[in-house]
């Protein structure tokens, strides 16, 4: 009796292993608005009726040249997306002297 529950506590524990195993692959992709996401991608998004796009940050020039905002950012943050609405400019961080 007592060998039956441990095989049956270790098969629990191999399939709870698995589970977690598999979900937490599975995380490497999200998709919104997709049932199968690109698996190249991170992100993937895919409006509903595909007129909708992606709405990133709106900042003033002000706020985008900042010291208060530029100081703050390094070479991790390579990539970040910034949206200028007086100059109807998209700008992303490239190096450590600032954005392009």
């Amino acid at each position: 009796m007592k060998s039956d529950m441990l095989s049956l506590a270790r098969v629990i524990g191999v399939t709870l292993l698995l589970f977690i195993v598999q979900f937490s692959y599975a995380q490497n992709t999200v998709g919104i608005g997709v049932s199968d996401p690109n698996p190249n991608a991170v992100l993937e998004l895919v409006s509903p009726d595909h007129n909708q796009g992606l709405l990133v940050p709106r900042v003033t020039t002000s706020q985008r040249t900042a010291t208060t905002f530029v100081s703050k950012l390094s070479a991790i943050d390579k990539g970040l997306f910034v949206f200028d609405i007086d100059v109807n400019s998209l700008f992303f961080w490239v190096e450590l002297h600032g954005p392009e």
